[in-house]
């Protein structure tokens, strides 16, 4: 089964090569348009991608009812073949993670590694098979392999790390539930909130005085009176600094103190109990003031995280009233970014949306779109796309958000695919080895913001600043800031 899956990667490569000497033109989805099967639009990602006409785009990806019989009906070939390499793909996973006991993923406690794989199959994986079945160009060949054999790297690159840079014999792990007890390190963690608090005010504060148009403040008090465009992209006439402390606020200073504050309130309860829900109003409010959606559903995913890791519960009234709020407010938030009407009937449908089309199938599809543009008839752009490389002298190009998955693809073909992946699990597992057998309200709180912050490159891009940010700062805190912080609580 692994040589099958080799030989698969090299038939991808071989497909993308060919692609080049015929300039991807598919007489296959010619003749179906032809012959009236489908009918031609057209998507765009960097300008216009000519996609195979049934795939449709507008906004977000789009599918319909009428897909999946198209797919039953007509690709029921191309879907054996596709599900038998996800099952493939999963069946190695599993292999992999008998042979290291657990170490990948486990039932009984959550890691880095383990919580990313389950949402890269969860909002990759799956969903990459309707776009495999729906295309008919020879690029979704290449694309497909690379998306089932990223999870396997990813594994390969975990084990790695662990194996390398383990500090004992039992594996990093944090059990669930968390363990929350009273600890002399909590004494800092009300100072350190408020510090965090004064800073995501303050910069939020400067930001709503440079903003030629605050989105939240237009969208309450003259809804409509703006045009969509401007109110969408008004984060962007800020300047660099801005928009990068402005995201740092409600990407990490913010979702912490959610996190401490709620950790502490389920240990000490009294007036914590209110701490936390003034905390997690004054987020919400910084979060909406872009009228971004990220912000929005990053803050809930923080907090229904939060609430599973101490309870272990999948299903409750509580999960359910968060993923509610969060597709309620998501849904309103994607239509005021454009300034569009709103209709109470049509609320369910706004909140399908956010749930389907942008969080379930807008990775996948934007990754294909990358392979259709970047398919070896088109060079790469080696390393340009990537933000981070512009700080040491390389031009910067922007492209849109295509995940990592596609943003490994653009610049750097299967290299980067292979070498990318194992780089993203080792760094993983290397993250994770900074929560061995540490159990303090800090800890589980950056741990589990690192969980969501790993889920963010699916979406975004593979060396995102935000998410870099994040990462750094979280090892900043528990490596340099917490025991500086230990010494001084045990001298006093």
């Amino acid at each position: 089964m692994l040589l099958s899956l080799i030989c698969g990667i090299i038939y991808g490569c071989y497909v993308t090569e060919k692609l080049s000497k015929n300039a991807l033109s598919s007489s296959e989805a010619r003749e179906e348009s032809k012959a009236g099967v489908i009918a031609a639009e057209k998507s765009a990602v960097q300008g216009v991608i000519d996609l195979n006409p049934r795939i449709r785009y507008a906004g977000t990806a789009m599918i319909g009812r009428e897909d999946m019989f198209f797919i039953y009906k007509f690709r029921a070939i191309d879907l054996c073949v596709a599900l038998q390499l996800f099952i493939l793909s999963g069946f190695l996973l599993l292999l992999l993670n008998k042979v290291f006991s657990g170490l990948i993923f486990s039932w009984s406690r959550l890691t880095l590694p383990g919580f990313f794989h389950a949402m890269y199959l969860t909002f990759f994986s799956v969903p990459s098979i309707i776009w495999f079945c729906l295309d008919t160009d020879p690029v979704r060949i290449a694309y497909y392999y690379a998306a089932q054999l990223v999870p396997v790297i990813i594994a390969a690159g975990s084990i790695s790390a662990f194996f390398l840079l383990k500090i004992s014999g039992e594996s990093p792990e944090m059990h669930l539930p968390f363990q929350l007890t009273r600890q002399a390190s909590d004494r800092y963690l009300p100072l350190l909130i408020l510090v965090f608090m004064l800073l995501s005010g303050l910069i939020a504060l400067i930001y709503i005085k440079e903003a030629k148009v605050v989105p939240l403040f237009i969208s309450v008090l003259k809804y409509g009176s703006s045009s969509g465009q401007l109110v969408r992209h008004s984060i962007y006439d800020s300047s660099e600094a801005v928009q990068y402390f402005y995201a740092l606020a409600v990407r990490f200073f913010l979702p912490l103190s959610v996190l401490v504050s709620f950790f502490m309130a389920r240990v000490y309860k009294a007036k914590w109990k209110i701490y936390y829900w003034v905390i997690l109003a004054f987020s919400l409010f910084c979060s909406l003031l872009s009228l971004e959606k990220s912000n929005l559903i990053g803050l809930f995913a923080v907090l229904l995280l939060g609430y599973y890791c101490v309870s272990k519960k999948i299903i409750s009234w509580a999960n359910i009233c968060v993923i509610f709020l969060a597709l309620l407010l998501g849904g309103l938030v994607k239509r005021a970014q454009y300034q569009l009407d709103i209709d109470v009937g049509q609320l369910p449908n706004y909140m399908s949306q956010i749930l389907i089309s942008r969080m379930w199938l807008d990775p996948s599809y934007m990754c294909l779109a990358a392979f259709h543009k970047y398919n070896a008839a088109t060079m790469f752009l080696h390393g340009h796309s990537i933000k981070l490389f512009s700080f040491f002298g390389l031009e910067f190009t922007h492209f849109s958000s295509i995940g990592f998955v596609g943003d490994l693809w653009v610049n750097f073909g299967w290299w980067g695919i292979l070498i990318g992946s194992f780089t993203l699990g080792f760094i993983l597992q290397s993250a994770q080895l900074l929560f061995h057998k540490k159990t303090d309200i800090l800890r589980f709180a950056i741990f589990v913001l690192l969980l969501v912050n790993s889920v963010w490159i699916i979406y975004g891009s593979v060396l995102s600043i935000m998410v870099l940010s994040v990462y750094g700062s979280s090892i900043f805190l528990l490596l340099i800031l917490v025991p500086i912080l230990d010494r001084v609580i045990k001298k006093t």
